[in-house]
Parts: structure tokens; C-alpha cells; sequence
């Protein structure tokens, strides 16, 4: 296995490995020591079943059950499809709820901040990509943490966010979410530093779920957030990843935002699988 840092702050390139296999407990572990240097890890070349996906991803622990789910067989429930395909080869309209509820994720944004227990790592696999708008870029959190003014530091340290589904859906179209899935997911308070256990090293915990700080009027919360979401997107903490069909993308969701880049989804397919590994030791560690 050959590991290659791309970006000055993070980001690798990781070749000669094939995760389709079973894995040796030495690659598992160098692959895991490599996402808390790295925090966005590319494998190259791979061709992934779904199920090769799903066994690959929970050896870094429980699987969510996605909200898109692929199907409601044990694979599919843990994978998120993200796609403007329709099960008859047609592709979905522009306006079509599911699309609108996609184009909340080219906002900068953490997975599952939103969700009662939060998520440790997103792998994505690049099934189809358009020709063009393929993009997903990444901002490291920690880099960006790491060179905030000290006193902004004594902030953050200290401080808490709420996130929300509901809110940063609601920037897209007001009524995209549906009732149900509002109510089976509630508004959480979550600290907006967060701090990896194995190497110590802290990391922003923010962007367009986090829509109020503990302690401050909704204009000055909403200023604070907007202020560190600058921040850590300026281009010196930020890795463009251009997709090529066959890519896995994982990245750490405890030291990274990302989003979408827009393409012709009336023109081009994109088919693309995210399966999303829970932070159940840090989960755990709460109720301790």
C-alpha cells in the first residue's frame, strides 16, 4: 500500500490496495493511522459491490441506516445512494424533491451533525460522474483550527452549536423536509471543537447545519459561525478532489467539512454510494 499526501495540510493518495479483499489487521490499522494524519483518504481503482463497500466501511465500526437508502435489504439500508438517475435509466427533474434535498450537500457541511449519534468517517464511491461540475472539495477543520487567533481559540474551546437538517434543508426550499423525517430528527447541541482521541489534535466542528451558539443572540451566533466558515474554506485549507469513475473517497467528519460542486443534472448521470461509519466510542464517552 502506497500513501501520498496531496495537499500541504491533508489529503492522500493511497494506491496498491485492493478493498474488495479481506484486509489484514496491519492494513486496517495503517489505513486508520493514516485518516487521523490525512483526514481525506483516495483509494484509486477500486471496483466495489455494495457489499464490498458495506463490509470494507464497518471494519471502522457501526453503519448508519441511511436516509436515501439504496433498498431495504441489510446492504442497502446502509448505503446512501446520491443520484439523479430513476430506477428506468431516466434522469430526475431539476425540481424533483430528492434532487432539491441533494443540492443542500454543495453547501459546506460535516455529516450527521444533525443526527443523534454523530459520524466518524463518509466513504463515497464514484459509480458514474459527469464529464464536467465532478468535483467535491474538502476543508480541513483542523488546519484551520490550528491557525485561529487565540482568542477566537478561547471561544471555540468552550463553546456550543446546535445543528440542524431541518435548517440547512430549509435554505434550499422551505418546505423540503417532510414532517415525519423533521420529528424523527430533532435540533442536537454539539461542541464546536472537537478533539481526536488518538493524536489529541482539535478540529472546528461547524458549517450549514449549525444555525445557533450557546450563550449568544441568534445574530451574533449565526455572525460566529459564518466568521469560522470563512475561515476554513479560505483556499491555503482546501482540497479539490476531481472524480474518476472507481474512486473511494473516505474522509474524517471529525476534522473536515466538504460539499458538492454543481453540474448539469438535466444533461448528466451521477451515480454515487456513501456509506457512513457511527463515532460510537465518542458517542459512548457522553453517557459514561
Amino acid at each position: 500500500m502506497k500513501i501520498t499526501q496531496m495537499h500541504s495540510h491533508f489529503a492522500a493518495r493511497v494506491q496498491d490496495i485492493d478493498l474488495a479483499t479481506e484486509l489484514s489487521p496491519c492494513e486496517l490499522s495503517e489505513i486508520l493511522a493514516a485518516l487521523d494524519r490525512h483526514s481525506v483518504l483516495v483509494f484509486l481503482q477500486q471496483d466495489l459491490t455494495p457489499a464490498d463497500q458495506v463490509r470494507f466501511s464497518s471494519t471502522f465500526g457501526p453503519l448508519e441506516q441511511a436516509i436515501t437508502r439504496m433498498g431495504d435489504d441489510d446492504v442497502a439500508r446502509q448505503i446512501a445512494l446520491l443520484s439523479n438517475v430513476n430506477e428506468n435509466g431516466t434522469l430526475s427533474a431539476v425540481n424533483d424533491r430528492q434532487m432539491l434535498f441533494h443540492r443542500g450537500n454543495e453547501m459546506w457541511h460535516t455529516d450527521s451533525t444533525y443526527k443523534p449519534q454523530t459520524a466518524l468517517a463518509s466513504l463515497l464511491y464514484a459509480v458514474e460522474v459527469p464529464p464536467s461540475g465532478r468535483q467535491t472539495q474538502f476543508a480541513s477543520t483542523r488546519a484551520a483550527y490550528a491557525q485561529l487567533d487565540a482568542k477566537l481559540k478561547e471561544i471555540v474551546d468552550a463553546g456550543f452549536a446546535t445543528h440542524s437538517l431541518a435548517y440547512s434543508r430549509a435554505k434550499v426550499a422551505k418546505s423540503l423536509m417532510r414532517d415525519e423525517l423533521k420529528k424523527s430528527l430533532p435540533p442536537v447541541e454539539r461542541p464546536l471543537v472537537r478533539i481526536n482521541p488518538s493524536t489529541g489534535e482539535r478540529s472546528l466542528y461547524i458549517a450549514s447545519h449549525a444555525f445557533a451558539v450557546r450563550g449568544m443572540d441568534e445574530a451574533a451566533g449565526l455572525a460566529l459561525i459564518a466568521q469560522l466558515l470563512d475561515w476554513c474554506t479560505r483556499d491555503e485549507y482546501v482540497y479539490r478532489h476531481d472524480w474518476q469513475v472507481g474512486e473511494l473517497v473516505m474522509w474524517d467528519n471529525r476534522s473536515t467539512m466538504h460539499r458538492a460542486t454543481f453540474f448539469d443534472t438535466a444533461s448528466h448521470r451521477r451515480i454515487m454510494r456513501r456509506s457512513t461509519v457511527i463515532d460510537a466510542k465518542y458517542m459512548a464517552s457522553l453517557v459514561a
